[in-house]
């Protein structure tokens, strides 16, 4: 049986596509390339946190929207 789509679905799966394809790695391929001491992971990993410091932000300004599951409680 299908399931609504969260409101936040569509915007999040948009940027994390483009979060790879920028920063070229998945967050675990970044932890990896940060513990061979590649420069490359670091701005990937700031990047994560830098994005979901800025979603907080976002969020609460102009969306508000229910951040919880999908699942129906």
């Amino acid at each position: 049986m299908p399931r609504p789509i969260h409101r936040g679905t569509l915007a999040g799966g948009l940027l994390f596509g483009v979060g790879w394809a920028l920063s070229g790695s998945c967050p675990s391929i970044a932890a990896v390339q940060l513990g061979e001491g590649q420069l490359g992971g670091l701005f990937t990993i700031a990047g994560i946190f830098a994005g979901n410091y800025l979603y907080s932000i976002v969020h609460e300004r102009w969306f508000r929207w229910s951040t919880h599951s999908c699942a129906e409680d």
